[in-house]
């Protein structure tokens, strides 16, 4: 039973990617195709690496029968779950709401461009300089990032920092669109960008640039094929042993620490060890309600005061989730750490309404990341919202394993309204005129 279901939703899962075979231009960044790959990692690779390898969390294959039971509803539950996902995206409803919101500019105004981007630069470094600061000063850079992480009240100065991301993005657009600019974007802005994020010790803040340079490059300049994006997969492989080892070691000791954590976690290992979004929903359907009783949408109240900075309210409860879900369902693992587990947004969705929630979360999901690419690069298309749809790229397919709360507010919320607040600020409501012939390709194609 276990395999026929993990091939059934094997099955259901690659339907996009059959539409993408028919297609002669189809356009390889749509969200759709990577959103549909990232299920597939979460729900189909994974557990197949647990009834044939194992799981830290699950145990052995065969589970105990308790957990095996979890583990088969599991997989049974998620088919009809990723069809109520796809028939939100193919439906005509994330079009018709991407139609009624307001037009955004289509191309920088120079003036604006000029005058702005440095004072965003200051402000995100002046905020790096304080994130500095509040970690205890220059050792941030050099000690384990494990317990920095997972430190309460950065989440403002880390937004701050952002900023200079944002920079990044939007001068990129502006030189794909125009050829202005290249020395700014990618002798410095991209240096900065890609030297705290591997600082931070986050491989998504050191890959995030490379992930938006690749969108703005693929709208506003030519195509990127399969062979591009296989590289930058490479990439992504490649970066997991560094910075697990970053986590646990020094930087002075980060030559020593990487061999040793490659030898005893495979590239291949640690890449399967991050995704556990099967583990996670199974745990959870295993031990609710004993572990946790239904919530009934009680997990969003954070929503109300996720806002509040906790150096205004040191007392504000905790707002994530997965720090909550860490603590109860991974008790044993993760109990005293600080360490936020991923409960996957399905896996919230069962605790708060049981079935119904997860169908739900998952049609909602579907009408949402299908209204964004309409918006941007359908009905907006230009510098502008691509370079808002590049900010917001990442969380339009890692959607699968944040919180709820968290996707809303502190991930996708803060990203696309930040992005925003820059095209009112920067944009210029003229028609673009001066895009080479493949842009207006790319227009017509989508």
């Amino acid at each position: 039973m276990t395999y026929l279901l993990t091939g059934i939703l094997a099955a259901i899962t690659l339907i996009p990617f059959i539409g993408l075979l028919r297609k002669r231009n189809a356009d390889l960044f749509e969200p759709i195709y990577w959103a549909s790959a990232y299920f597939f990692l979460l729900f189909v690779i994974r557990p197949f690496f647990d009834i044939t390898l194992g799981s830290p969390f699950l145990g052995d294959f065969p589970f105990d029968e308790k957990t095996q039971f979890a583990f088969i509803k599991a997989l049974f539950l998620l088919a009809p779950c990723f069809l109520a996902f796809l028939v939100g995206y193919y439906s005509h409803f994330g079009k018709a709401a991407a139609k009624v919101l307001p037009v955004i500019p289509r191309t920088w105004s120079e003036k604006k461009f000029n005058f702005f981007w440095p004072v965003i630069v200051a402000i995100g470094l002046l905020s790096y300089y304080l994130l500095i600061r509040f970690h205890g000063g220059i050792e941030y850079f050099v000690s384990p990032k494990r317990d920095i992480l997972t430190r309460a009240g950065q989440g403002y100065l880390r937004l701050g920092v952002s900023l200079i991301l944002f920079t990044f993005a939007l001068s990129a657009t502006r030189t794909m669109a125009t050829g202005k600019g290249k020395v700014p974007t990618f002798a410095i802005l991209l240096t900065i960008v890609l030297t705290i994020g591997f600082f931070s010790g986050k491989k998504r803040e050191f890959l995030l640039p490379i992930l938006i340079l690749l969108v703005v490059w693929h709208y506003l300049k030519s195509q990127i094929r399969l062979r591009g994006l296989a590289l930058f997969i490479v990439c992504v492989f490649l970066s997991f042993p560094i910075f697990k080892a970053y986590r646990r070691q020094s930087l002075l000791n980060l030559p020593e620490a990487i061999p040793t954590i490659v030898q005893s976690h495979p590239v291949s290992k640690s890449l399967i060890s991050r995704f556990y979004g099967i583990d996670s929903l199974t745990i959870i359907i295993r031990d609710t309600p004993e572990v946790m009783n239904y919530q009934y949408g009680a997990t969003f109240a954070s929503l109300a005061v996720v806002w509040i900075p906790r150096q205004i309210w040191p007392e504000k409860p905790i707002v994530t989730f997965g720090k909550t879900f860490a603590q109860t369902y991974f008790r044993e693992r993760f109990e005293g750490t600080g360490i936020a587990a991923s409960p996957t947004i399905l896996g919230e969705a069962y605790i708060n309404f049981h079935f119904a929630g997860m169908l739900w979360i998952s049609l909602l999901c579907g009408l949402f990341v299908r209204g964004v690419y309409e918006y941007l690069i359908h009905l907006n298309f230009g510098p502008p919202a691509v370079f808002v749809y590049s900010c917001v790229f990442l969380f339009l397919f890692k959607f699968w394993e944040s919180a709820i709360a968290g996707i809303i507010s502190a991930k996708f919320g803060l990203y696309f309204l930040s992005a925003i607040v820059l095209v009112i600020l920067i944009g210029k409501r003229k028609h673009i005129s001066n895009l080479k012939t493949v842009h207006k390709t790319l227009c017509e194609e989508f």
